[in-house]
């Protein structure tokens, strides 16, 4: 009886602190990881405000108008591939067990965001011209992939200098 004791008392001792250990551990990584996470979902988006601030000037031209919503919509589809990789990545931390559900419920929240915001420039783009609104981020779409492509070029311009 004491020989099956010990060794059970032994592995008791073993296995309680490394599990509360482990616990706490993923704990604060969790929430090291929220605050990361959340700081880059949630930045402010500066052409919506541009676009509200010349929407409620009562002297704007309408081509202007419609240059800020483009990129509004441009920044709409940066956010979406931003979301889109965030999310793969995100899904592989938690098939892994290194980050909680929680995670995926924010991003989840944030992808609602997202599309109400799709949604309120698809409408503000029907305003300009019935039926603008289908093709609106297909050009903004566009527009981002040639933003992404004139940024690599530069890139490698800088990247030649410096060598």
């Amino acid at each position: 009886m004491n020989s099956i004791l010990i060794p059970i008392i032994y592995l008791v001792l073993l296995i309680v602190p490394l599990s509360l250990f482990s616990k706490i551990y993923r704990s604060s990584k969790f929430k090291s990881s929220i605050d990361l996470i959340s700081d880059s979902w949630f930045e402010p988006h500066i052409e919506r405000s541009t676009y509200i601030t010349l929407l409620q000037q009562p002297e704007t031209d309408e081509i202007v108008l419609k240059c800020a919503l483009i990129r509004r919509a441009v920044e709409d589809v940066k956010r979406i591939w931003k979301m889109r990789d965030d999310k793969v990545a995100l899904v592989t931390l938690i098939q892994r067990g290194q980050v909680g559900d929680q995670l995926l419920q924010q991003i989840q929240a944030a992808e609602k965001e997202l599309e109400s915001e799709i949604v309120e420039v698809v409408s503000e783009a029907n305003t300009f011209r019935m039926g603008w609104g289908q093709g609106i981020f297909q050009s903004a779409s566009e527009i981002a992939q040639q933003d992404k492509i004139k940024a690599v070029h530069q890139n490698i311009g800088h990247v030649a200098r410096v060598e």
